[in-house]
């Protein structure tokens, strides 16, 4: 059994992918942890599909998920974290803006804390009105239906004991599986901790984060709270 699975759900993003790939395989190695990349081709129309296959051929370590239809991006995750076979697994996004030192850093804290979760907690917040605006936004309503506080719900990178899956039952198929996981781990009483990050801004390719994405979110964070999901 390897020690970390690193998922990277990917939705048309052959522009970033194998830079991607390159330099979190680069950092992996250089600090000697053993490891297997699952790419998670979620229904994607350009040539995503064609490039993790060459992926994969040329390492071992590169593992494979075919999604045929995008059936949204928290689909992608948890096929990608069955897939799985590591002692700790994580995800990041494929567009590059999390930076590979900051998945070692999450995994390391994990490791230290003897934490069943850590995620992602940004040192400062970019990008759009939009993601600035639901970021916050996010966090208050969690706050506000869990009485826990934890900065940037959805950041990256999100790194978990596998053993752990089974407890968490994660079902959310589209953007609410970062609330999800912490929603489950808070009412199976996991230990959680939290790693600085910084967000790059997005070089290539283009951001699927739509306003209704907000509405999405208070919908599926009442249907937790009150048992109706």
């Amino acid at each position: 059994m390897t020690e970390l699975s690193i998922v990277i759900p990917l939705y048309n993003e052959e522009k970033s992918l194998k830079k991607v790939v390159s330099d979190l395989k680069k950092e992996l190695i250089k600090n000697k942890i053993d490891f297997e990349l699952v790419l998670v081709n979620n229904g994607s129309w350009d040539k995503t599909k064609d490039l993790i296959n060459e992926l994969s051929k040329e390492d071992k370590r590169v593992r494979t998920v075919h999604i045929v239809k995008n059936q949204g991006y928290g689909f992608g995750i948890i096929n990608g974290l069955n897939t799985a076979t590591s002692k700790y697994v994580g995800y990041i996004d494929g567009d590059g803006q999390i930076r590979p030192t900051d998945v070692i850093k999450c995994y390391n804290k994990i490791k230290e804390t003897g934490s069943d979760i850590c995620k992602g907690k940004r040192r400062s917040k970019s990008g759009t009105f939009l993601r600035k605006f639901s970021s916050y936004f996010y966090d208050f309503l969690f706050f506000v239906f869990f009485f826990r506080y934890y900065q940037d719900i959805n950041a990256k990178p999100k790194i978990m004991k596998k053993s752990i899956l089974p407890l968490l039952n994660l079902k959310s198929k589209r953007w609410f599986i970062d609330s999800e996981i912490l929603i489950e781990a808070v009412k199976n009483k996991l230990k959680i901790c939290e790693s600085s990050v910084v967000v790059e801004s997005r070089e290539k390719g283009k951001s699927y984060v739509r306003i209704w994405i907000v509405l999405e979110f208070l919908e599926s964070l009442i249907k937790n709270r009150f048992g109706l999901k």
